[in-house]
This record gives structure tokens, sequence and C-alpha cells, in this order.
């Protein structure tokens, strides 16, 4: 067995350019401002930051939607951004990746959320979030939703990416997985237990170990992994349940009921933002394109494992990657 499992699982690769996925959920604008400290402020005791770099990056679903793209897929996303000049960035970062946007609501009523992050040498300092209230967020209206899934056959499969900031509603749920269910299109989601959404039957949930333990509502010190992996598996009935467990790699489980974990690939750890964003764009475009649920996670576990080792939200190309799913 090689990196990833067999020859074919190569093969398979290939054809990512073939499938056209679509993600709804929280669109985000991550920042990062880079510079260095070499002294304290006179008017605080706080260190100064002689900045050096301001560099953009899609967050949240929009991260998502770039990891889809640039593993080699075609890509639509949908979701609610401001009339702001973070949302134009956003609009120009998505054009200049290929990402169709043409769907996503702009409101002039909402901010466009942004998490901007302060980093001197390496080290994170400060993170500063702008963002308006989950209900702001809420205004995809039966209209726009309904626009979106009249054209669900046209896609091979659907990413739900809920960060809990107003876009997934259970209306919005319900009318995907609905019509994903009618036309057999794949669809997956990474859940967010806090908010009380139905979300039973998905293809794929892909779960931290943190939100697992949060779906049964127990005291993870008084279980082990494999009763939690059995016990979402009998609550939630998805086909496939893969839990990433940080530096610990990520689990599933069996048919059998058996856990099958695989450990970490990453070398290093330079910045965990928006990993999970990687590890569920990688799973659902290999299950899609018929990969066994194993080598899926062998390959989005490469995947996590190489964009963790870079600064910032990130994501791994095609070309990054392709070495490792074939002999």
């Amino acid at each position: 067995m090689n990196k990833i499992g067999a020859i074919d699982v190569g093969m398979k690769y290939f054809q990512f350019s073939e499938l056209k996925i679509l993600v709804v959920g929280d669109i985000m604008l991550d920042k990062y401002i880079y510079g260095t400290v070499e002294r304290i402020s006179p008017e605080a005791p706080v260190p100064i930051l002689r900045s050096s770099d301001c560099v953009p990056s899609l967050g949240g679903a929009a991260n998502v939607a770039i990891n889809i793209r640039k593993l080699g897929a075609n890509t639509e996303l949908f979701g609610v951004i401001g009339q702001d000049p973070d949302g134009d960035t956003v609009m120009r970062m998505l054009s200049e990746n290929g990402i169709n946007f043409q769907r996503c609501s702009i409101d002039q009523r909402v901010k466009t959320i942004s998490k901007t992050r302060v980093i001197a040498q390496r080290q994170q300092m400060l993170r500063v979030d702008v963002e308006d209230s989950p209900t702001k967020y809420s205004c995809v209206s039966d209209q726009m939703i309904d626009g979106v899934v009249d054209g669900i056959h046209m896609y091979d499969a659907v990413i739900v990416s809920d960060y809990a900031k107003g876009v997934i509603t259970q209306n919005v749920l319900n009318k995907l997985k609905a019509a994903t269910e009618k036309h057999g299109v794949f669809i997956s989601i990474d859940p967010k237990p806090k908010r009380p959404l139905k979300i039973t039957g998905f293809n794929l949930m892909n779960p931290n170990f943190k939100e697992a333990v949060e779906l049964i509502s127990h005291n993870y010190e008084t279980l082990e992994l494999s009763e939690i992996l059995n016990q979402i598996k009998r609550d939630f009935k998805p086909t496939h349940l893969v839990v990433t467990l940080g530096e610990n790699g990520m689990a599933t489980i069996l048919d059998d009921g058996l856990v099958y974990k695989i450990p970490s690939f990453a070398k290093e750890v330079v910045d965990v933002s928006g990993a999970g964003d990687t590890v569920i764009s990688a799973l659902t475009l290999a299950l899609t394109a018929g990969f066994s649920c194993s080598d899926a996670m062998n390959l989005a576990n490469q995947a996590a494992g190489m964009v963790v080792g870079k600064q910032g939200t990130s994501y791994v190309t095609y070309d990054e990657i392709k070495d490792y799913c074939l002999i």
C-alpha cells in the first residue's frame, strides 16, 4: 500500500476535475497582519508591532470553496457578505480563483465577517473579529434558497459549512437535504452542536473531537472513542462519519463497529487555522469520486498535514499533493 492506498486511487484523483461542488455556509475574510516587536509602548504596557504586511485569505465557507478549487474541482459558493470593503475583497479573491459566487447574497445591512490576526515573530498576539449577530446573517429568503436547490441536480456534491454565524438555518438545511436526496447528490456537513439543528442522515459528517463529544452530550472522559463514534452513528445515521483528532490524526467507525484510526501526517504545525476546511473538502471530493472511506481519510490526512505547516488560513493544491496519490 502506498501513502494513499492503491494505484487506482491516484487514477481516481484525476477525476476531481470533472466534479462540481456547491458550498453553502458562513463566508468570512481572514486577515493576517505580520510584523516585528522590538519595544513596549510608552502609553501602555503593550508591545508595539512594526507592521510589514497585511495578507487577506478566504475564510469559513469561502476557504472550503478555495480548497475544493485548488484540489482541481469546480465549485460554486452560496452565503452572505456585506456591501463593504471586506466584501469587495472576498468577491475579488473568489473571482481570481475561478469560484462562482453569483448566487451569494450581498447585503448592505450586514458586515462581512472578518477575523484579523496580528502576528509577530510567528506568534499570534491578538485576534480581532468583526461580525453582526447570527440573526442578521439568517437573511436567506425562501426565494434565494429555492433558486439554489432548483439547481442541485447540476452538482456532484454539496458541503454545508456551518460556523454558527447564521446562514445555516433549519429551513436551509431541510431544503438542501430534500433536494440532494431527490437527485442523489452527495451532501456533507461539519456540524456545530451548540446549534439545535436536525442533522440526521447526511452522507458525511465530519466533526472534530470536541464537536463529536458535544453531539452526544457526554463527558468524553467517561467514554471510549469507539463509544462516541458508535453513538453518533446510531443517533445521526451518517453514511460516513470521520472525526478529526488534531495531532492524533482522525478516526472513523467501520460497519462492524470497530474504529479505524490513522495518525496525523503533519511534520510541523505552524498554524491550524482552516485545517478542518481542508479535511472536509478533501473527504467530500474523494468520496464523491468513488474512494473508499479509508482512502478518502488518507488523502484528507495528507492534505491537512500539509496545510497546518503553512502560515495563515491556507489550502493544498493539486500539484502539492498529486505525488502522494501515485506510486
